[in-house]
């Protein structure tokens, strides 16, 4: 889970660090944590109670992943896991938030969480407020940075860059050779022949 999602569990579940028992009677203890190692009257460090959510948290992920049948992002999927950590994953198995973002209609997943608001049969205030911020967190849209192994889009044609002109040949003074005129002239000294005007002879 993305920190999105976990400090929208911390913000709605809230942080007592001695043991207490919920509305259920159910001994808790951290951010709504519960279990056989929970005890009434025990005292947690802050620490303690982060590292407990974040191993519960992963139960959850996990029961998750195991029943979506498409690709969620990871807002989507942080979001799914807030549901699924306050309603049950038996629940959530069953939801029509599961159900509708496994046909991929995302627009109705989302719509879906605001039904989850009742506790008792009434609806609850802060239920009401913790579905919106899961809502909004699952439409939440997200820029996923490329793998270090893929390759960034090459430039559009229109975005080529566009080097200057190389600079023009700079001619080489030529150097003495049978194809310059002094050549010539040297070779046709170096035989004999006579050489008048610039015409040649012998």
């Amino acid at each position: 889970m993305n920190k999105a999602g976990l400090d929208l569990i911390k913000s709605f579940e809230g942080l007592r660090l001695k043991a207490y028992r919920c509305p259920a009677g159910v001994p808790t203890i951290g951010y709504g944590a519960t279990g056989p190692d929970v005890r009434i009257g025990m005292i947690w460090t802050e620490g303690q109670c982060h590292a407990r959510l974040v191993a519960d948290v992963a139960r959850f992920e996990q029961a998750v992943a195991k029943v979506l049948t498409v690709p969620a992002s990871e807002n989507q999927f942080a979001a799914m896991v807030s549901l699924a950590f306050n309603i049950g994953t038996g629940a959530f198995a069953r939801s029509s938030v599961l159900r509708r973002h496994n046909a991929r209609d995302c627009a109705g997943a989302a719509d879906a969480f605001l039904l989850w608001n009742k506790g008792g049969g009434r609806v609850l205030p802060g239920l009401v407020r913790r579905r919106k911020a899961e809502r909004d967190l699952y439409l939440t849209a997200e820029t996923m940075p490329l793998p270090p192994d893929v390759p960034a889009a090459a430039p559009r044609h229109d975005e080529l860059v566009q080097l200057p002109p190389p600079p023009p040949d700079i001619p080489r003074k030529a150097e003495p050779g049978p194809k310059t005129a002094r050549g010539i002239l040297a070779a046709a000294l170096a035989i004999g022949m006579a050489v008048l005007g610039g015409i040649f002879g012998k």
